[in-house]
């Protein structure tokens, strides 16, 4: 399980990253793809439980 956080963490940067450097490029929709994959990672805990770390969990 650690490793698929992990995973999905390195994902969630990664489309960050991609999404800032194409607004830095002008790329528009290269940005606005990445930034909704960004933003749909960021609620796939909610859908997928296990995807929260133990230590968030109230």
């Amino acid at each position: 399980m650690a490793l698929i956080r992990f995973a999905v963490r390195a994902v969630r940067v990664t489309a960050s990253t991609i999404a800032v450097v194409a607004l830095l490029r002008q790329e528009w929709v290269a940005a606005g793809a990445f930034a909704v994959a960004w933003f749909l990672i960021l609620g796939a805990p909610r859908l997928f439980p296990l995807l929260q770390d133990p230590a968030e969990v109230p």
